[in-house]
């Protein structure tokens, strides 16, 4: 092939991967998001979404095979050579094993109910990852963070709304479902919009503090607070809290980090107090579910610590004895997404926890207790492997990271913190596969220049 060919097939490449990461970061969060659990007339659970969702993440793997399954063909005009990490795949593949050995192998397969992190969405992240690990350009790295700051506002104000009542798909159909008013409809949970935000909030934060340009400064100050704003409204404690935790470690390892930190620290009082400014005058909600912390932190001390994080140490608990229950267990656990045929509260634990008397855990809220009940502790440590093999290396090269990864980093850091305390959604996860290709170790937009000029 002459050099002109090579251009293009090169450039044909680098544009399918960076259309793929858009589509992944910025469009299927806004069709996950109306993860709306509604009460139909029959009294059925409703998700306007879910095969979407699927299909989405289903076909943008698809898609990614078929690039990658043509640079690795022998004398095909795409043929490049692939790189992907070896504990992503050794993960991957135990994924497939637990799979096998699965309870449920048809729910291991395709995922549970409205969850969808079966084995087929596993390969998919994987797929993806890989691909944009080897084709994205990064001169598109600016495109891609604008594009999921603008979704994510949308999804903030969304949020927002959501919060106080008012709902856009209430309007179309309030005759035919019974709409919730609170939060928790967005992703289908609290947590779960609250984890969106460790994402973005972080994200539009560093950008924000890094940014040198006085407009583009003033742009990026709109998304920061908005996902400052529907983070604080979401009420989930965890995302919160490791969201500063991120935006704090990644200032603390950038240079001229006095200035930042005091920008940080008002644009964060800022948030703050408009946010409870307004709740002070529609009955002062948010305010109680952070207030509440305090005494059921108290009343879980004295009488049975288990209660802790809406009874998150009882779930450990009981999935940590699940876990180590024989050696199978051990090894492959119950089968990805299985935690539900386990997830029922004993007779004798129902003395203890009443609330919980006719309630089924269907996750572990905590991705390394999950993985480790769902498919055996050789799969938890394969993605520990994945996480250090990222993490490392960007810690060492914080300091000199450009604006743009630099608020990569703070959002997959904050991901990845309340992660350890919270569960996966499908519509979430894809972003931080994203965001772990783009830092991974000797990917292509990993030059630590500015994106606008980085080196390949």
């Amino acid at each position: 092939m002459d050099s002109k060919s090579i251009l293009r097939v090169q450039s044909f490449l680098e544009t399918v991967s960076t259309v793929i990461a858009l589509l992944l970061c910025s469009v299927v969060p806004l069709i996950c998001y109306p993860n709306v659990v509604l009460s139909g007339t029959a009294g059925n659970a409703v998700d306007f979404f879910i095969y979407y969702k699927a299909i989405a993440l289903y076909l943008l793997a698809g898609v990614s095979l078929l690039v990658l399954l043509a640079q690795g063909v022998p004398g095909s005009p795409f043929q490049r050579k692939i790189r992907t990490k070896t504990t992503l795949l050794l993960f991957t593949v135990w994924v497939a094993v637990a799979t096998y050995f699965s309870s449920e192998p048809a729910t291991s397969l395709w995922g549970y109910t409205f969850q969808n992190l079966g084995l087929l969405s596993h390969v998919s992240f994987f797929i993806i990852f890989t691909l944009i690990l080897n084709n994205f350009r990064a001169e598109n790295l600016k495109l891609l963070t604008y594009a999921t700051l603008a979704s994510s506002s949308l999804i903030a104000v969304s949020c927002i709304f959501e919060y106080f009542g008012v709902h856009a798909l209430e309007y179309l159909f309030s005759s035919q479902y019974t709409f919730p008013t609170q939060v928790h409809a967005t992703f289908g949970n609290s947590n779960n919009v609250g984890s969106y935000f460790t994402l973005t909030a972080p994200l539009s934060t560093m950008l924000w503090l890094r940014s040198k340009d006085k407009r583009e400064g003033a742009l990026l100050l709109i998304p920061t607070l908005l996902c400052l704003w529907g983070l604080i409204v979401s009420t989930s404690r965890i995302s919160l809290f490791f969201a500063l935790a991120a935006c704090l470690v990644c200032l603390f390892l950038s240079a001229g980090r006095s200035l930042l930190l005091r920008r940080f620290l008002a644009v964060t009082a800022f948030a703050f107090a408009v946010a409870f400014l307004v709740d002070a005058g529609t009955g002062s909600a948010i305010k109680q579910k952070y207030v509440a912390a305090g005494s059921q932190t108290r009343e879980a001390a004295s009488s049975d610590l288990r209660k802790l994080g809406s009874n998150r140490l009882y779930a450990y608990e009981k999935f940590i004895r699940l876990t180590l229950k024989s050696p199978r267990r051990l090894l492959v656990g119950v089968g990805p997404d299985c935690l539900y045929l386990y997830g029922w509260t004993s007779d004798a634990d129902a003395q203890t926890f009443p609330a919980l008397a006719n309630v089924v855990f269907c996750q572990a809220h905590s991705d390394i207790i999950e993985y480790a009940a769902t498919m055996g502790i050789p799969a938890l440590v394969f993605y520990l492997g994945f996480i250090f093999s990222i993490l490392l290396p960007r810690l060492r090269k914080a300091s000199a990271a450009s604006p743009a990864l630099a608020g990569i980093f703070a959002g997959w850091l904050g991901y990845l913190s309340q992660s350890f305390f919270n569960f996966p959604n499908v519509g979430i996860i894809g972003i931080f596969f994203v965001f772990s290709a783009l830092l991974a170790e000797k990917a292509h937009c990993s030059a630590e220049s500015d994106p606008a000029v980085e080196a390949r």
